[in-house]
């Protein structure tokens, strides 16, 4: 499609005007005179938009007369017919209604060679003329395709390759054979969804069960049950006799049975500081192994580190093999690429070719023809050699031309390839480095572990209260009151030491029973612990699979990635698309960058960052050349602001479509040039 006349009318500041256009162009004027005004015509005639993308935009006067603005263009399609079409806008205002505001309304009409069209009519006639008009903006608009969210320009650019589905490059990714089978049913940002979803949840209990281990650690005692339920059976036989002895014998004296329960409260006191002095030690040993625990489970996190790392170094590892293969396939086709040449055989025969004498000679009747006629077959023969002549150099310049850009595109190839090899050899180094630094923690950890090991085992099995004063007094104490209960001579002694023995069993037996039931809560914290370590394993088990899942998700992404980005890149001549980049902590990560080729330099810079001007214009013209001839589809491209061009970058702006630059000038009056 190309622009052959545009005629304004009460649009916007311009009254009526007429321009005409050629293929390279150049609109010039002082500022405010009317130059982004075209650009607004022409936008809003077949996006309904402006040149600042807003949508429905004030087309109308500024003065608020009435009137009716409208943009009608003359077009020459591909087929090189001409057609004429137009957009106006008639504006209404309603009586207002119980003293309210009058309603304005405001309504477009189309036309396509005057012929009046609905909108939908008018989208579906130029359809059928080769016209899509769904995609006038992205492919003439420079900023349109490039100012989407990155995802819709990724989405716009793998439309450019041929169809490519993910489980088809799992297939032929190694080490995804799982993920073949899971694309039957579910879609790969489904798996990935499902996969974080299940990571995230994994680490979140690996790092709370060990808090929940120690806590049950904590509250375990060291009891040996089968000898207290001896104890406690021996000590039942013993109450038992002592009861049914004392139920035989007579009242005893009331003194001695004082003393005797004085003894018994200095033994209750002896037993409770033993008992204290147990429980200490037996917190103790539990606190160091609490601190085991920890350490084993940091030991776990490091060797879980390492592993990690060591799935790093082998993704690195076929990196590195894969790009030392792309470089040597860059290298040979570059080599075969430079021994290439053109047949010019068949140019040089027609350069060799004599006009045929005898064909000035009536077959016929054997004479000479008329001059006219020898004249003009002289004339055809010529013609004829000077057309084949010109298509054969056509061909020889479209095959050197061809050549050029494949060794272009080859050597760019190569340099990605050694880039991308020299970074993955350092993160090779740098993984490396990482796993033997691992390794010494983890060495380190065993080593903590058994030094706390062995501490533990120093703690003492049982109490020794031989040094502690007050335990010494307590006994001697006893030893007095002893003395004195036996100094007592009177009716009853015996029956007072009976009972005196018989509250000691009690004791004794309350003692064992509260062990016994003490043990009986560290089989049931035992197997809370039991079941959280299992759960650990499972969660921890569930965290490497799910990670080894996303893993391989990030391998057929970036295999996708580099099985397409040069199928995309071939629709282009100067521009190249990133598509993937590696993050600092080594994992992949998906992108869309176009980047410019800046000859002069040999270098590659990125739109919208280190290109210059002229660079980012014609890396953008570039971009829409190569969506246009994708789509089949071409469109006058307008560049604003094209004062910041000189001449010869506006020459080098390389386009096979219509170009109309827009530029500020000195002139009062704007001006339409044709460039030559």
């Amino acid at each position: 499609m190309k622009l052959l006349e545009m005629k304004l009318t009460d649009f916007k500041g311009c009254r009526e005007a007429v321009f005409k256009f050629g293929n390279m162009n150049v609109v010039s004027g002082r500022n405010g005179i009317g130059k982004t005004t075209l650009l607004d015509a022409h936008m809003w005639l077949w996006t309904n938009r402006d040149s600042t993308l807003t949508i429905n935009p004030d087309i109308r006067p500024d003065d608020g007369r009435e009137c009716i603005p409208g943009v009608e263009e003359t077009i020459e399609l591909d087929n090189g017919s001409t057609i004429t079409v137009a957009k106006t806008q008639k504006k209404s205002v309603s009586k207002p209604k119980n003293g309210g505001q009058p309603k304005v309304s405001l309504t477009n009409s189309f036309f396509i060679n005057s012929v009046a069209k609905t909108e939908r009519d008018f989208k579906s006639d130029l359809e059928s003329r080769g016209i899509n008009t769904e995609k006038i903006l992205v492919l003439s608009n420079l900023d349109m395709f490039l100012g989407q969210k990155k995802d819709e320009v990724r989405k716009e650019l793998f439309k450019m390759t041929h169809s490519l589905s993910d489980r088809d490059v799992a297939r032929v990714t190694s080490g995804c054979e799982n993920i073949v089978s899971l694309l039957e049913t579910y879609k790969i940002e489904e798996i990935s969804a499902m996969n974080k979803a299940s990571t995230k949840k994994a680490q979140e209990q690996i790092e709370a069960i060990p808090n929940q281990i120690i806590g049950l650690e904590k509250a375990k005692v060291d009891i040996d049950v089968a000898e207290q339920e001896l104890l406690k059976a021996s000590l039942i036989r013993e109450v038992e006799a002592i009861e049914q002895e004392l139920s035989s014998l007579s009242d005893g004296d009331s003194k001695k049975l004082q003393i005797q329960a004085d003894i018994n409260d200095l033994f209750l006191k002896f037993s409770t500081m033993k008992r204290n002095a147990e429980n200490e030690l037996a917190e103790r040993r539990n606190l160091y192994t609490a601190e085991i625990t920890k350490a084993r489970i940091e030991k776990s996190r490091i060797e879980q580190e390492l592993d990690s790392k060591k799935r790093i170094l082998l993704k690195t590892e076929r990196d590195i093999s894969f790009y030392e293969e792309d470089l040597n396939d860059s290298r040979e086709k570059y080599t075969y690429l430079m021994e290439k040449e053109f047949d010019e055989s068949t140019l040089n025969a027609i350069k060799a070719e004599k006009f045929d004498e005898s064909t000035l000679v009536c077959p016929t009747c054997g004479q000479e023809l008329p001059v006219d006629k020898q004249r003009q077959l002289v004339q055809d023969f010529a013609d004829s050699r000077q057309a084949r002549i010109k298509a054969e150099e056509e061909k020889r310049e479209q095959f050197w031309k061809d050549l050029n850009r494949e060794l272009e595109n080859c050597t760019n190839r190569g340099n990605l390839a050694h880039e991308k090899l020299k970074e993955a050899k350092e993160k090779k180094i740098a993984c490396e480095k990482d796993i033997a630094s691992l390794n010494q923690e983890i060495e380190k950890a065993v080593s903590k572990i058994s030094a706390l090991e062995e501490e533990g085992k120093a703690i003492p099995q049982t109490v020794d209260l031989s040094g502690n004063k007050e335990y010494i007094s307590l006994q001697s104490e006893i030893a007095d009151k002893q003395k004195e209960l036996d100094s007592i001579s009177e009716p009853g002694t015996y029956r007072m030491e009976k009972e005196a023995e018989l509250k000691e069993k009690k004791q004794q037996l309350a003692h064992c029973e509260a062990l016994i039931a003490q043990f009986q809560n560290n089989i049931r914290i035992d197997g809370q612990i039991e079941a959280l370590q299992d759960s650990l394993l499972t969660y921890e088990q569930t965290k490497a699979d799910s990670q080894r899942i996303l893993d391989q998700l990030d391998q057929i992404s970036k295999r996708k990635n580099e099985l397409l980005t040069d199928e995309i890149n071939s629709h282009f001549s100067i521009v190249r698309w990133v598509l993937f980049k590696y993050l600092k902590n080594g994992n992949y990560d998906e992108d869309c960058i176009p980047q410019v080729y800046d000859s002069r330099k040999n270098e590659w810079h990125t739109i919208g960052s280190s290109a210059n001007t002229a660079l980012e214009v014609m890396g953008k013209v570039d971009i829409l050349n190569g969506l246009q001839k994708f789509y089949g589809q071409q469109f006058p491209i307008f560049l604003d602001g094209a004062e910041c061009l000189d001449d010869k970058s506006k020459k080098l702006v390389s386009s096979d479509s219509q170009m109309i630059f827009l530029q500020v000038s000195n002139d009062d009056e704007l001006k339409v040039e044709e460039m030559a």
